[in-house]
């Protein structure tokens, strides 16, 4: 049967709705819908709703509610003027008509106002069940706003929000019973006439300068100079070239005040950066692989962790800030949800139990009372109550900020309605400036030879203080490993991360069990499967893939949806095959990559941790 009526009028838990969004739309999905409308007061769920739409194969109609007017998005232009809409309504309460958006109002006069300056086609009339409209095209919009009628009061008196009447995603024709049939039809007609896809806004500011020249002398051996043309290479056909010179020019802005200031994560398997003087980290010395920080192959804006010490940091996002321009940066958003130990608290609050009698409900396990607050409180686990900025995070762009998301007033100053997840989805770059205390304590120069009394002190576990290694489990692994270099050091910040086989390769350390080297690649390890790097090497020494595809099974194999891993198993067996290796060796090297990748950790980190806590020990 022919679908007539597109819910276009839903919320989330986003606003003023209780319904997780994936949720919302396989509820959709069930009951045949091609499509829905999420129109929240804000687009944190932006991102959220366009995925679970694509997972589900429906097509998301993605709009806002503002003071009583929902404005959908047509077109790309349409999406680029909500956004800034919305940021215009939250500085200002106002809200001025543009184009490639259609609004939906009650109110004659208000439509009667945007008819001045929107073609009349862009303008309808919400009506209600056996309403035709006032001359302006009707269009029925039920509202839908709950998965579970029960949770809506509750969860909204939790939010201090003012109480809604349930309404819950029903069949098309019991959604439109009672409704015009022209009011039904223009529901399809919209849904039929958006001509939006949220594509990703990858771009990088405009930065003066050249990382040639800023190279230029600094290199003196031929292999030193091959791995800086690769990088090069790579580099300016990624289009990140700005991004590496804003880096430049924030270290020397840093260092010309005396501020403490180092690399982590994988840029410090760029040796363009060590170059420049900004990573301790050779890489070459290391055997980090540049493909695990830029792979020219992964449609990614490369990630760069910059630590600073903590006095600083926000001097030194303000730095950034000034150099790239405030309309072309903004500060990403937290999503805070509710974990059990909130939702408790909230809902009993909200079921008109007094704060000081919180505590004493404690008392009461068993009984009714307390059974129904943590049975509502489960329910409300994971749906969002808040947003907050990211500490560290900065968003970098060469189109304007407020075309990527709206930004929203929040505590600490407006915040782009975009959090981690939402920026990878769209290839959004940014820097994460992350406070560090300790770092005016640490002088930041290459490690050079390594000091046999720093590592005897680092063996000895009297650690605490120093920068990653001051854990009770940490310093107990120092104690039995009793690191002698950097590279061991980095070993034991690999090994204390969850998942990592630590007992085994303590095991054969210890020589209490056979060390049998399944690849060559794994002889520093003792067999045992610990970097990330590792299975990048193993799948292009052994299957011939090259650096970039090696990269991307290290990925896919991690991925914990089955297609993809399955697609990655197939090159991997391709590979092996094409060089001549027997099927039960290929059946062995792929286990032994499948079992670890999942908590292989990258070697980059390590690295970067294992300098630190060595020079602030």
């Amino acid at each position: 049967m022919a679908i007539g009526f597109i819910p276009l009028h839903c919320h989330s838990s986003h606003s003023r709705g209780f319904g997780l969004i994936p949720e919302l739309v396989s509820r959709a999905k069930g009951l045949g819908y091609p499509g829905l409308g999420l129109v929240d007061n804000d687009l944190f769920g932006l991102v959220e709703f366009v995925r679970a739409s694509q997972k589900a194969g429906l097509k998301p109609i993605i709009g806002a509610e503002l003071d009583g007017l929902i404005i959908l998005v047509e077109n790309q232009k349409g999406y680029e003027n909500l956004t800034q809409i919305i940021t215009e309504y939250h500085r200002k309460r106002e809200l001025s008509p543009r184009e490639g958006l259609i609004y939906l109002s009650r109110s004659e006069q208000r439509l009667r106002e945007l008819g001045r300056s929107i073609p009349m086609d862009q303008i309808f009339q919400i009506v209600g069940p056996g309403e035709a409209g006032d001359g302006f095209n009707p269009i029925a919009m039920p509202e839908v706003n709950c998965i579970d009628g029960e949770m809506l009061p509750i969860f909204l008196k939790a939010k201090g929000l003012p109480a809604a009447r349930p309404g819950r995603l029903k069949r098309p024709e019991m959604m439109a019973e009672g409704y015009h049939p022209e009011a039904v039809r223009n529901t399809l007609r919209i849904f039929e006439r958006v001509d939006f896809d949220l594509k990703p806004r990858r771009g990088f500011p405009r930065i003066s300068g050249d990382l040639a020249s800023l190279l230029n002398g600094k290199v003196k051996d031929r292999r030193t100079r091959l791995r800086i043309e690769y990088e090069l290479k790579i580099i300016r056909e990624y289009g990140c070239e700005p991004l590496f010179l804003l880096v430049e020019r924030i270290f020397r802005f840093a260092r010309s005040r005396g501020i403490g200031i180092q690399l982590r994560g994988s840029a410090l398997a760029s040796l363009v950066l060590y170059t420049l003087g900004l990573s301790p980290i050779n890489p070459l010395r290391y055997g980090l692989i540049f493909e695990r920080f830029l792979n020219p192959k992964r449609d990614e804006p490369p990630d760069i962790d910059i630590d600073v010490d903590h006095r600083y940091r926000e001097l030194i996002i303000d730095e950034v800030i000034r150099i790239v321009g405030s309309e072309y940066t903004a500060r990403p958003a937290v999503i805070n949800r509710f974990g059990y130990r909130g939702a408790f608290r909230s809902v009993a609050l909200a079921l008109g139990i007094p704060p000081d009698e919180l505590k004493e409900l404690e008392l009461h396990k068993g009984e009714d009372l307390y059974q129904r607050v943590e049975q509502l409180a489960r329910r409300m686990v994971g749906h969002p109550f808040s947003y907050s900025r990211h500490p560290g995070g900065v968003v970098l762009s060469n189109q304007r900020a407020s075309t990527l998301a709206p930004l929203y007033p929040g505590r600490e100053g407006e915040i782009l309605e975009l959090d981690k997840e939402g920026l990878e989805y769209l290839k959004i770059a940014k820097l994460d400036i992350l406070g560090v205390r300790g770092m005016a304590q640490i002088e930041l120069v290459d490690p050079g030879e390594d000091d046999k009394a720093t590592f005897q002190l680092i063996g000895s576990g009297q650690t605490l203080g120093c920068f990653q290694i001051e854990s009770p489990p940490m310093r107990r692994l120092l104690r039995r490993m009793r690191p002698r270099d950097i590279e061991e050091l980095m070993l034991a910040l690999a090994l204390i991360r969850p998942g990592a086989d630590q007992k085994g390769y303590l095991e054969r350390r210890e020589g209490r069990t056979e060390v049998i080297i399944g690849h060559p690649v794994l002889a520093d390890t003792l067999g045992v499967l610990v970097y990330q790097e590792q299975v990048i090497e193993i799948a292009r020494d052994f299957a011939g893939l090259d650096w970039a595809d090696a990269d991307l099974l290290r990925k896919g194999i991690t991925n914990q949806d089955r297609s993809s891993w399955e697609h990655f198993r197939g090159i991997f067996w391709r590979g092996a095959r094409r060089k001549g290796r027997g099927e039960g060796e290929i059946e062995a090297c792929w286990r032994l990559i499948t079992r670890f990748a999942a908590f292989g950790f990258n070697k980059a980190h390590s690295a970067g941790y294992g300098w630190l806590a060595y020079r602030a020990a």
